[in-house]
């Protein structure tokens, strides 16, 4: 109908979009680097509340992490009425130039044709062409807004997968392991964590036999996580090789490393679910074995409490987090899980550091009857644990050294300050 107006509609209509994006596109960045910062303490708070909520009750201290909770709160809520409130802002800015262009092209009919009737049908086509134009260009404007807002969020993302330096490591079915049959071999291993000024391992070598069962004591931050980390493959040495009967531990073998490993940590997790569904924890429900469930519990030393003191036996509910099980029961429960599978070695961070001593002593005979049959890697830092033990790693400031064991005295000495 007339170019030059529908380049003026389109350039007036587009511009003013892109005018208020320029215009805001600081701020937008402002209020979504410091909504991610807002976030990250939010989440904070409520992890460190619901981590330690008996003790802040006990406390009395509800109301400091609930004033450290509403801070971030706040700005996190601001920020995204402020990114809602500038999405939305130039469609009413639009709206009313769009208003004063009709106007205006009104005016230029009339001075160019010297009368407005006959230009009435054209204007109204270009009002509605402009109308029906400014949902889209308000769409593509508050999508613009909303990526620029988001795009700190998106860089801290990034910037965690980027600095991941270890590839993903080769899938692999359940069923393939990476059998130990002579030993667990570091050679010159150290590990340094990123922007660490000090290795956590460093030159580490030594040798853990098939079937032994090894303590690893040390004092806090001595290395000791990182040493069972390294072995678990849940980390990758700096430099140096870990061995598995003289197979380099590498990213393509290292699940099939890690479906032949059991690992029982110091806090077990238990889901409210029955006692045979934590014990096969993770299992997908066609792979569901009862018969391994109560082969583990039994080598675990706990099938006989479930069999005979749970009402349900083992399609008894344990609770919420186990609340109805004692600490031992749900040590030898976490034992239990580890065995599931049948691994060759059984990996126990601190299992026992929580439990009283007649309570450890019952879960270490349940660990002790599978010495042998099993490899055991015990990190723990209790004398009658390690009386148990075939040899002892100690871990001192980032270096490993192993001694077998003798007398509970001789066992002290070789300890020293460090344990």
């Amino acid at each position: 109908m007339d170019v030059f107006v529908a380049i003026g509609v389109t350039l007036l209509v587009g511009g003013i979009y892109a005018g208020v994006f320029l215009s805001v596109r600081g701020l937008l960045d402002s209020v979504g680097t410091d909504r991610k910062a807002a976030n990250g303490e939010r989440y904070q708070a409520a992890a460190e509340v619901f981590g330690g909520i008996k003790e802040l009750k006990v406390l009395g201290r509800e109301r400091a992490y609930l004033d450290s909770f509403r801070s971030p709160s706040h700005r996190f809520s601001r920020h995204e009425a402020t990114n809602e409130t500038l999405a939305e802002v130039p469609k009413y800015l639009v709206e009313a130039a769009g208003f004063t262009a009709i106007l205006l092209v009104s005016l230029y009919f009339l001075s160019t044709r010297g009368e407005l009737g006959a230009a009435l049908p054209v204007i109204g086509l270009y009002a509605l062409a402009g109308f029906r134009l400014l949902p889209a260009m308000q769409k593509v404007y508050s999508g613009a807004a909303r990526l620029r807002f988001a795009g700190p969020a998106v860089e801290a993302i990034l910037t965690d997968i980027h600095d991941v330096s270890r590839p993903p490591a080769a899938e692999c079915s359940r069923s393939e392991r990476l059998p130990l049959r002579r030993c667990i071999s570091l050679e010159e291993v150290n590990f340094r964590y990123p922007a660490a000024e000090e290795p956590a391992l460093s030159a580490v070598t030594l040798v853990i036999p098939a079937g032994s069962f090894t303590g690893i004591v040390g004092a806090t931050g001595a290395g000791k996580s990182t040493l069972t980390d390294v072995i678990l493959g849940l980390l990758q040495p700096t430099c140096g090789k870990v061995l598995i009967d003289g197979t380099p531990l590498t990213q393509f073998n290292c699940r099939a490393w890690q479906n032949n490993i059991g690992y029982v940590p110091q806090d077990i997790f238990l889901a409210d679910d029955t006692v045979a569904r934590n014990i096969a924890f993770g299992a997908p429900p066609g792979e569901f074995n009862l018969a391994a469930v109560e082969r583990a519990a039994s080598l675990a030393q706990i099938h006989d409490f479930i069999a005979g003191k749970l009402p349900g036996k083992y399609e008894t509910r344990v609770g919420e987090r186990g609340a109805r099980l004692s600490g031992g029961q749900r040590q030898r429960l976490g034992i239990a899980r580890a065995l599931y599978h049948d691994p060759d070695v059984i990996v126990l961070d601190e299992a026992t550091t929580a439990l009283d001593q007649d309570t450890e002593a019952e879960v270490l005979d349940a660990v002790a009857r599978l010495a042998g049959r099993k490899t055991i890697i015990m990190v723990t830092h209790r004398l009658a644990t390690l009386e148990r033990c075939d040899q002892l790693i100690k871990v001192n400031d980032g270096t490993a050294q192993v001694s077998p064991l003798d007398t509970p005295d001789e066992l002290w000495l070789k300890l020293g300050d460090g344990a």
